[in-house]
């Protein structure tokens, strides 16, 4: 029983996936992405070495540490999230300051618990009172007279009560309730803590700044990192004691913001020629080669074997620059690794005009005979299940895409306040606000808030509708108004962010919602279109066969009528082609009426003006 003739849940899941469908789409799909992919990797040859030489802006050097030491985090699997060992700060000189405190830390945890005494006493207080006990710490820092106003704090907390006035530091609320005495244990605490910190201003302010920013649920847990006390369900993730593995650990902290003890692996398993490629000339032919591929795998030409060269090109550009990785590396390697899978040489290529050769030359030099197989290739693009399940798969890996942007949306509150179209509105990072027309446009529109609230929620809006409802309603009677809503979206990506290349990537993608029949329809050729000619030749002469099998392949719109007539003196090279208005053409002028009136020749007919293309037109195909 086959999925058309099986009923139930089963029979219409394989028909979804696999019933035969005409591969046009696919084909079209693959000329469009073929042109981005020469034009993205065209546009990398002006600036080849900088972006994949040995001496590139990654080089070599940076490039192979990433790949071969990056440590690799699992991704928890359920709702919780990663939570890393240590939460630093992003700007490379505050790191540095906070990496030095850490390395100054004592090796033994007893004497970091007794020194980091007052750090734990403020951490379990409130946002307000750990402000104000690190503000303390840092005015400790700056006595110039560390005896004489350390004496005078000392009087100013011994008292029974803190005084108002008279102490060269500001005693915070949570000190002045206790007795004396704690009071005078928590000074001491103060200068034990201070003692830990550099002496330079600076540093001590950014270390005493990213403590008092730390993730307040996290701070019990670096108190018990600092001080050797984090173990998690088994090992031990404190800070280490030992010299060596403590320079080690925050050797990697500095370079990977990574804790090694939590990672699962090291390294990443990438592959790219340009991480071994360092000669100038090699890398020049590899990238020729590399273009040439991609040249031949937007016309069609041997495609099942140079898709997978494409793919596996493209994926050694973006492998190469995995930093700088954005969404359209990822829309690139989606389309080309569905197009490698399916048919996509199937229609609208050379492969398939040579398989209409082929078909040609069968069915002229037997006139008469039935080739059921060459019958149905020039019938048209051949029904296949692969191109069925290729666009399936596109189609629901974009449904997938939809979702997930439109849901990371909702989980911040930009989107929900309408801020974020705003934000990229006006993003001066972006293309258009360069422009004059453009900023003029923003400033009086700034000027207006009831008019920026309107713009910004109907961006807001229309950009969550779409994608949100894309994944739903593309299944059904709406799929025309969604993929409109879809391309008018990336039309103003495309405008607004200045991203081209991405919305181009994206339109690509959106061809497989598009039917077969509206691609042969609109971008190949029906049979019946064209005006009708006829051509004489003579079936005994492989040479005439073989022009003749030329011009049927090409002939996609069934213009041309042959006509066998076997010439009465012997077998003739000869081959005679009747014009729509009766003309008897051989010859060049029989090329150049077939480049004039077959419509898929039509577009190539002005290179018959070319000097020199005659003469290569007919040393292949004779006089």
């Amino acid at each position: 029983m086959t999925d058309n003739q099986r009923n139930g849940f089963l029979g219409s899941v394989g028909r979804f996936f696999f019933l035969p469908t005409d591969p046009s789409t696919l084909g079209f799909m693959r000329i469009m992405a073929g042109v981005l992919l020469l034009y993205v990797h065209l546009a990398y040859s002006f600036d080849l070495k900088a972006l994949v030489g040995p001496n590139a802006w990654w080089d070599h050097q940076a490039a192979n540490i990433q790949r071969r030491e990056a440590p690799h985090i699992p991704t928890p699997f359920g709702w919780s999230t990663f939570e890393p060992t240590l939460y630093l700060d992003d700007a490379p000189h505050r790191r540095t300051a906070i990496l030095e405190f850490l390395r100054r830390l004592p090796e033994a945890a007893s004497e970091r618990k007794v020194l980091l005494r007052y750090l734990s006493r403020i951490f379990d207080l409130t946002p307000r009172d750990v402000r104000d006990g690190l503000f303390l710490s840092n005015s400790a820092g700056l006595l110039f007279d560390r005896d004489a106003q350390g004496a005078q704090v000392r009087a100013a907390l011994g008292a029974p009560e803190v005084p108002e006035t008279g102490s060269p530091v500001t005693i915070p609320d949570f000190i002045r309730v206790l007795q004396p005495k704690e009071r005078l244990l928590v000074w001491e605490d103060v200068l034990a803590f201070n003692s830990t910190l550099p002496d330079n201003t600076e540093d001590r302010e950014y270390i005493l700044g990213w403590l008092g920013n730390y993730p307040y649920n996290r701070r019990a847990k670096l108190i018990q990192f600092l001080v050797g006390e984090r173990p998690e369900n088994g090992p031990d993730f404190s800070l280490p004691s030992n010299p060596s593995e403590r320079a080690e650990f925050l050797e990697i902290e500095d370079r990977w913001a990574t804790d090694s003890r939590q990672a699962a692996s090291k390294g990443t398993s990438v592959f790219s020629q340009w991480y071994h490629l360092t000669n100038s000339m090699t890398i020049w032919v590899v990238h020729i080669a590399a273009l040439v591929v991609f040249f031949l795998f937007t016309i069609g030409l041997w495609t099942r074997v140079v898709s997978v060269l494409a793919w596996t090109l493209a994926l050694s550009y973006i492998q190469r620059g995995q930093i700088s990785l954005f969404g359209q590396d990822t829309m690139q390697t989606i389309l080309m690794t569905y197009l490698m899978i399916g048919p996509s040489g199937a229609a609208l290529s050379i492969d398939a005009l040579r398989k209409r050769f082929r078909a040609s030359r069968s069915l002229l030099a037997t006139p008469g005979r039935s080739i059921p197989w060459a019958e149905a290739v020039l019938a048209g693009p051949q029904r296949t299940w692969l191109a069925n399940l290729a666009i399936r798969l596109v189609q629901i890996n974009f449904c997938l895409v939809y979702a997930s942007s439109g849901v990371s949306k909702l989980k911040g509150t930009t989107w929900w306040e309408h801020s974020a179209s705003w934000l990229v509105i006006s993003n001066p990072e972006f293309g258009p606000i360069r422009y004059p027309a453009y900023e003029w446009i923003l400033r009086h529109l700034a000027e207006s808030r009831t008019g920026m609230a309107i713009i910004a929620a109907i961006v807001s809006g229309f950009t969550l509708t779409i994608e949100l409802g894309f994944p739903t309603l593309v299944w059904t009677r709406l799929r025309p108004f969604v993929v409109m809503g879809s391309i008018m979206l990336h039309l103003g990506i495309a405008v607004i962010m200045g991203l081209n290349v991405f919305s181009l990537y994206m339109f690509a993608l959106l061809l497989c919602y598009m039917p077969a029949k509206l691609i042969r329809d609109r971008v190949g050729y029906a049979p019946g279109q064209g005006k009708k000619m006829t051509v004489h030749f003579d079936s005994r002469s492989k040479q005439a066969i073989r022009k003749c099998s030329v011009m049927r392949a090409v002939d996609v719109a069934n213009q041309i009528t042959f006509v066998d007539s076997p010439a009465k003196d012997g077998p003739s090279d000869t081959v005679k082609l009747t014009d729509p208005s009766g003309k008897i053409l051989i010859g060049a002028e029989l090329y150049a009426a077939a480049l004039r009136e077959l419509v898929l020749l039509k577009p190539v007919r002005l290179c018959g003006h070319i000097p020199g293309v005659w003469p290569i037109i007919q040393a292949c195909f004779g006089r």
